[in-house]
């Protein structure tokens, strides 16, 4: 099979051939054959195996603690190379900058993360930092962390961003009085809280600034006449 790959590249491979030859470097020695076939039956595709949490990796039959280490570095790898496309000192002003450049954090994934970029006062990232890491339906958003790194960074501007990768992009009522306390801790620090961007796992996202009903949560605000609330 390395001898094939070497050859061909991975045109000349079936998906679970892929992840059969992969597993080898994790498991030599091994007919890693019946546990690539384990893989793809549980999680489905390629992708969504290089994406899965390496505790539930453990927990197919057969994974070793090296396989699955190796098979969560090169799922970390790729996501890294997609950010390295957008490194810090990129300037993100709008929406459309600001979503391409979290996007490929929370692609695929199956649990909840959140993440913090801090900004300058001409909208240069100087920090981005992962606040938590959480369950397929929740992750807390620790305001005093978020406060920590924006002071650490000395930004004056800040993005929050977190996915639902088991529904749709909108904001649930926790959404949205969590960024009303967090932009008010943050003004408190003169830090501005720019948005809040919510990513589905299919890609999609809902921004609080481009959203008129809920846009007030960036200020403090509270409508709890509005549709989300």
């Amino acid at each position: 099979m390395r001898e094939r790959y070497l050859h061909n590249g991975t045109d000349a491979f079936a998906p679970h051939e892929l992840v059969e030859l992969l597993l080898f470097y994790g498991i030599p020695r091994r007919d890693t054959n019946p546990l690539a076939h384990r893989l793809m039956d549980t999680f489905g595709s390629v992708r969504n195996i290089l994406n899965a949490d390496r505790d539930v990796l453990l927990r197919v039959e057969g994974m070793t603690e090296n396989a699955a280490t190796l098979l969560s570095l090169v799922g970390d790898l790729r996501r890294y190379c997609e950010q390295e496309k957008r490194p810090r000192g990129t300037s993100i002003v709008d929406t459309e900058e600001q979503v391409s450049f979290l996007r490929s954090r929370f692609e695929d994934l199956a649990e909840e993360e959140v993440w913090l970029v801090s900004l300058d006062i001409l909208s240069r990232v100087v920090g981005v930092h992962k606040i938590s890491h959480g369950t397929p339906l929740s992750a807390e958003i620790n305001t005093r962390e978020v406060l920590r790194h924006v002071l650490a960074d000395n930004a004056v501007r800040a993005i929050i961003a977190h996915n639902h990768p088991s529904g749709i992009a909108l904001p649930s009522n926790r959404d949205i009085t969590t960024t009303a306390t967090m932009a008010i801790t943050l003004a408190g620090a003169g830090v501005r809280l720019v948005d809040h961007l919510i990513f589905a796992r299919d890609g999609d996202c809902v921004s609080f600034k481009q959203t008129d009903c809920i846009a007030g949560a960036l200020r403090g605000e509270l409508d709890t006449n509005a549709p989300y609330y």
